[in-house]
């Protein structure tokens, strides 16, 4: 294999003209099958940012985290005609709004060759670091992401068919609410999107795409699975202190083969640290009536 520079962003700290060098750094490995969705990109990307902050928060060091990132796709190629931006556009915006780790981070980017494409890296729905900005709702609309055309031909049939029974009812508590609704799909460039679920006083997807996203906005968001019911089940988890306690949460895709759902590994804004605790802006729903009751809590709050 053969690899190139191709570029060192520097997430808050100071641009020293060093860059990660892939011997002596955290690696990041992209492959085909990562390169594409949100999901893996957040994945891959922040399981390095939590791990630079741990670092921080445990005063194992307190120097600028080094991470080389190894991508293997031409710089201009889209998975969709359609899409506005190319893998790598998305890669490189998402680096460049994510919130600097406590002692900041140095990312180098490089690009390589003759790479085993069936070769797989793993990836897993069970931490997630914030982007710079945080949830702002305007109170004046929604979003809604529907399925887009190339998601896993398995899930696509029930996933689609739960969405057109669905999406009537969201326009139309929507109206009675006085919200307007926007639609987000990926003709937009990633800085459009970003800033339009900002402001979103809720956003609703498909278990896909921005519904990873909006976690690392703090947005409250709400997904239609595939299931009859997605019940509750109470897990333990522990607070910054050591203390045990039991949460209440979903068992779905947030730390599906991870620890479990109550510990997935986040930056908490309050405490300025990584803890690990539920999801807690995210909801998966399965009908109607779990729909109109995330619309209740919406009007009551």
């Amino acid at each position: 294999m053969t690899i190139k520079h191709i570029e060192t962003i520097y997430l808050g700290c100071k641009d020293d003209g060093t860059i990660a060098e892939p011997d002596k750094s955290h690696i990041v490995r992209f492959c085909w099958n990562t390169s594409h969705a949100h999901a893996t990109i957040m994945s891959l990307l922040s399981n390095a940012l939590c791990t630079a902050q741990t670092l921080a928060d445990e005063k194992i060091t307190d120097q600028p985290y080094r991470i080389s990132i190894l991508w293997p796709l031409d710089l201009s190629f889209k998975r969709k005609p359609e899409n506005s931006e190319s893998a790598y556009q998305i890669l490189n915006w998402w680096i460049k709004h994510m919130m600097p780790p406590t002692n900041g981070a140095i990312i180098s980017i490089y690009k390589t060759n003759h790479q085993r494409p069936w070769f797989a890296t793993p990836w897993r729905i069970g931490e997630f670091w914030p982007m710079e900005k945080q949830w702002k709702p305007k109170g004046q609309y929604i979003t809604i992401h529907k399925v887009e055309r190339l998601m896993s031909r398995f899930r696509k049939p029930l996933t689609e068919d739960l969405e057109n029974k669905l999406e009537p009812v969201i326009l139309e508590y929507a109206s009675k609410i006085g919200y307007d609704v926007k639609y987000i799909d990926y003709s937009m460039t990633m800085d459009d999107i970003y800033h339009t679920l900002l402001g979103s006083d809720h956003h609703f997807s498909y278990c896909g795409g921005t519904y990873y996203f909006t976690a690392t906005l703090n947005v409250p968001t709400t997904s239609w699975g595939t299931l009859d019911s997605i019940p509750e089940m109470k897990y333990n988890c522990y607070d910054i202190n050591g203390n045990e306690r039991h949460v209440k949460t979903q068992s779905y895709q947030w730390g599906k083969l991870s620890l479990n759902p109550a510990n997935i590994r986040q930056y908490d804004h309050g405490n300025k640290c990584i803890v690990l605790k539920p999801a807690e802006y995210q909801k998966v729903i399965c009908n109607k009536d779990e729909l109109i009751d995330v619309f209740n809590r919406i009007m009551n709050q």
